[in-house]
């Protein structure tokens, strides 16, 4: 447990080939059945302040309590993922942080000399909030509230890795 944000309940990689990076975390690394949205709904979505048309496809998979995400960014908008692929090529991007407020989290990271990188709001999910500290690497936080629907629909794709077979790896439908 994170004594200065709170719980770290998720680790995110970027890649450029989301199929690809589903492959190997499924087969050689045993994560998953996955939860996959081939277009982040997107309500809102700022990047250092100004509004960006991003359009991304992500998946969702878990290993116990841990939530891995991978992330492929679908066109050129401005985001810290397009910022990292540039910058690093694939990896690790940023930890998830739930918050209860995030507020609070924004004005802690603040504190610490975290800036604003990007935010937003998912259809069927919520807020997200990303903080970085300017250009060092492996410090990139995201802060997530759990609203009812992001809780039902996370422990929904938990339950599917418990005792999971091997089978259905790949899901588009949360029911």
């Amino acid at each position: 447990m994170s004594h200065v944000f709170g719980k770290i309940i998720q680790t995110a990689y970027v890649v450029r080939d989301i199929r690809a990076a589903l492959g190997h975390w499924t087969e050689m690394m045993g994560v998953g059945p996955w939860f996959y949205r081939e277009r982040v709904p997107l309500e809102t979505f700022t990047y250092k302040g100004e509004p960006s048309d991003l359009e991304m496809s992500i998946a969702l998979g878990y290993d116990g309590d841990m939530q891995f995400e991978l992330i492929q960014q679908r066109n050129d908008a401005p985001s810290v993922y397009k910022d990292f692929l540039e910058t690093f090529g694939e990896g690790q991007q940023h930890l998830g942080f739930q918050v209860d407020g995030l507020d609070a989290a924004i004005e802690k990271g603040k504190s610490l000399g975290y800036e604003m990188m990007q935010e937003g709001y998912i259809a069927n999910s919520g807020p997200f909030v990303y903080m970085g500290l300017g250009d060092h690497p492996g410090t990139m936080v995201e802060f997530l509230t759990m609203p009812e629907v992001r809780r039902r629909n996370w422990e929904l794709i938990k339950g599917w890795a418990q005792g999971w077979d091997g089978s259905d790896p790949i899901r588009t439908e949360i029911v």
